[in-house]
C-alpha cells in the first residue's frame, strides 16, 4: 500500500490552453485576414473590374462587422481556431459574391438589359448562397455543440461569419451595386459584361 491521499477536487484550478502563436496571435490574426482580403480584392479587382469595387466595399463591410460581433459576444478568446474562423468565413463571402456576379453575367450573355440582368442575378443568386452559408452555419453549430477548444472557437467564429456573410452578399452587396450601378457611363463595361457569343 501506499500513503493514503485525499483528492480535493472542487478546488481544483482549471487553466486557459494558451494560443497556439503565443502573445503574437492578435497580430498574426489581422496580418491573415489582411492578407486574405487584400488578395481578394487585388482578384475582384483584375477579374470583375466595377463589381470588384462593389466586392472590395462588401468584403470591407464583412470584415467590419465579424470584427464588431467578435468583440460583441462574450467569451471568444481569439485562438488558431477563431483565426482559422475568421479566414474560412471570409472566403465563404468572397464566394457569394463570385456567384452573384456570375448569375449576372449570364443573364446579361441571355440579352437581358444590365438593370434586368442584376436584378435577376440577384435573385438567382438567392439559393445558392443560402445554401452555401446555411449548410456552412449548420456544421458550426454541429462543431459549437460537440467540440472543446480549438474547434469549438472555430465554431463560434466561422458560424458568426456564415450568417453575416449571407446578408453581406444579398443585401450589401446589392445596396452598394444600387449606389455605384448608376454612377457608370457604361454599365456593362462597368460590370465586364459580354453578351454571349462574343
Amino acid at each position: 500500500g501506499g500513503l493514503a491521499y485525499k483528492y480535493d477536487l472542487e478546488k481544483a484550478v482549471s487553466y486557459d490552453v494558451p494560443a497556439a502563436f503565443g502573445e503574437n496571435t492578435a497580430l498574426y490574426s489581422l496580418v491573415a485576414v489582411v492578407s486574405l482580403v487584400v488578395c481578394a480584392i487585388g482578384f475582384f479587382a483584375v477579374k470583375y473590374k466595377g463589381y470588384g469595387v462593389i466586392a472590395t466595399l462588401s468584403l470591407l463591410f464583412f470584415i467590419l462587422v465579424e470584427t464588431a460581433m467578435l468583440i460583441a459576444v462574450p467569451g471568444i478568446t481569439l485562438n488558431f481556431g477563431g483565426v482559422v474562423g475568421i479566414l474560412a468565413a471570409t472566403v465563404l463571402a468572397a464566394d457569394g459574391l463570385i456567384i452573384i456576379i456570375k448569375r449576372i453575367d449570364e443573364e446579361y450573355a441571355l440579352g437581358k438589359t444590365v438593370k434586368a440582368a442584376v436584378s435577376t442575378g440577384y435573385k438567382r443568386s438567392l439559393f445558392p448562397v443560402l445554401g452555401t452559408n446555411l449548410f456552412a452555419g449548420v456544421a458550426a453549430l454541429t462543431l459549437l455543440f460537440l467540440t472543446k477548444g480549438y474547434v469549438r472557437v472555430f465554431a463560434i467564429t466561422f458560424g458568426i461569419g456564415a450568417v453575416i456573410s449571407f446578408f453581406t452578399a444579398m443585401l450589401i452587396a446589392r445596396m452598394f451595386t444600387a449606389l455605384i450601378l448608376p454612377l457608370a457611363k457604361n454599365p456593362d463595361n462597368f460590370l465586364n459584361l459580354k453578351r454571349a457569343g462574343k
